[in-house]
């Protein structure tokens, strides 16, 4: 038995308990002082059978995979249907720090648009995505009644330029069912081992919208030999009918990357949105100072996708082993403002999470809930695969698997979990000056729950409802 081996054996909870440094505090490099993480992941650090040994993911080294196009958080070199005038800066915001607010008038005719051209300070280096590639923004309407769609172009100096495909908003008023063929169009995106992946039923609706534009061919139309090493400016349109009305639209994040879904996002493929779709989960990675990078998980809200419950989930592209002990880093944003938006609302860090059958609905999990101001364990698998029950915070007088916790918007926190077989025990902690201070530890012997030694699942984290998370770091040691 190795040194490390008997220290698990002895102490299996001591990732959990960091020992008090030299200052008297616990110190967040401890765990990885704990454990033999090696590194940026390798193939060497999963197991002959795609199980984690080793992994550590700062999301440093992703920083290639895309690149922000404008933030819209200042009003230089803008101009709004040829003019300098009628725009500012709202707070509120989907993905960045800032948006863009503008008016929308109403119209006496069709096909009139609303032309933003912002010329950048710096020009950009776009030539990574010169043959593919992914363009998204966020936006927020009050009315979807008289946008058809939004359009964009991207230019050099000289004025060469590329148009691409136009997103369309169909211009009906029946309901958008999400299990229902009806008109609204069906994107369709690229391909896995299943075949053609799709968008069902594609629209723009009151409320943050998702956009994005493909960036291959035949996708675009190209005016000039555009140079994509030095584009210097970019231009969104909004097309609008007579039937427009007058309201504020925000406009958040315009950015590029590889793509959104499994083996081509911003995340690299080590992270992918489960059945390899965008609407159960998109990522944007941004530098957060000078060495730390955050991974943003963010969902697709229910009223442009129904269906998806709100929820938004990166899995990782390895299983979970048996016994491990992991630690995330991570902090909490765009909490919601009242008890009636924090229904449903939660972070879950799950491990055995099921993402071909049922996704989301087959898994443990170590979880904050915004509802119930709880932190603890909890397991969950439909009652028509295994007739396993659901563990969760209202059961805490019965089964003890939560602890009181209320967390802070915009603080650092690390959780921290031992998995043994069916016993699991979490803590989370709060990140103050490089330490970390204690605030909750919950642990749990889930009965009737067997985890199956040959079947392994992937380790997910989930937000659900209003709340997003920006992810630091990951990292998982399977153990003795």
């Amino acid at each position: 038995m190795t040194f490390l081996s008997a220290i698990f054996a002895l102490y299996p909870e001591k990732l959990l308990r960091p020992s008090l440094m030299s200052s008297g505090c616990a110190s967040s490099n401890q765990f990885q002082n704990d454990t033999q993480s090696i590194g940026l992941p390798t193939e060497n650090l999963v197991n002959w059978n795609g199980t984690v040994s080793h992994f550590k993911d700062d999301f440093s080294h992703y920083s290639q995979n895309s690149k922000v196009f404008e933030p819209f958080d200042n009003l230089t070199n803008l101009e709004i249907n040829g003019r300098y005038e009628n725009v500012k800066l709202s707070s509120e915001s989907y993905a960045g720090q800032k948006s863009l607010s503008l008016t929308i008038s109403p119209v006496t005719s069709d096909n009139v648009m609303l032309s933003i051209k912002k010329n950048l300070n710096t020009p950009l280096d776009l030539s990574r995505w010169s043959k593919n590639g992914i363009i998204s923004m966020w936006t927020k309407l009050e009315n979807r009644k008289g946008i058809t769609g939004v359009g964009l172009k991207i230019g050099d100096k000289n004025n060469n330029y590329r148009e691409f495909k136009s997103i369309k908003n169909l211009q009906i008023d029946l309901p958008n069912n999400f299990d229902i063929d009806d008109a609204y169009p069906d994107v369709i995106l690229n391909s896995d081992i299943f075949g053609p992946k799709q968008w069902t039923d594609y629209w723009l609706n009151k409320g943050w919208n998702y956009l994005f534009w493909k960036a291959d061919r035949p996708h675009f139309q190209e005016f000039g030999t555009l140079d994509m090493s030095k584009i210097t400016w970019l231009e969104i349109t909004f097309y609008e009918n007579k039937e427009v009305s007058k309201q504020e639209i925000l406009l958040d994040d315009l950015r590029i990357q590889d793509g959104i879904q499994e083996n081509d996002n911003a995340l690299g493929g080590v992270w992918y949105p489960p059945s390899n779709e965008p609407q159960n989960g998109v990522f944007e990675l941004d530098k957060f100072s000078e060495n730390t990078y955050v991974a943003k998980l963010l969902h697709i809200p229910e009223t442009q996708y129904p269906g998806n419950n709100d929820q938004g989930r990166m899995v990782l592209n390895y299983a979970t082993p048996m016994n491990f002990a992991m630690k995330t880093k991570f902090m909490l944003t765009n909490f919601p403002k009242n008890d009636l938006e924090r229904v449903n609302t939660w972070l879950k860090i799950e491990y055995d999470f099921d993402d071909q059958f049922d996704i989301g609905n087959s898994w443990f999990a170590s979880f904050v809930s915004f509802e119930w101001n709880k932190f603890g364990l909890s397991a969950f698998r439909p009652i028509e695969k295994d007739d396993w029950e659901q563990w969760d915070p209202r059961n805490e007088g019965v089964l003890g698997t939560s602890s009181n916790f209320t967390p802070k918007e915009n603080t650092p926190y690390e959780i921290h979990l031992t998995v043994r077989g069916q016993k699991a025990v979490a803590s989370i902690y709060e990140v103050s000056g490089g330490c970390l201070v204690p605030r909750a530890t919950t642990r749990f012997t889930f009965p009737g729950v067997p985890r199956q030694e040959n079947k392994r699942y992937p380790f997910s984290l989930e937000t659900t409802g209003n709340v997003k998370a920006e992810i630091f770091s990951v990292e998982i040691n399977e153990i003795p």
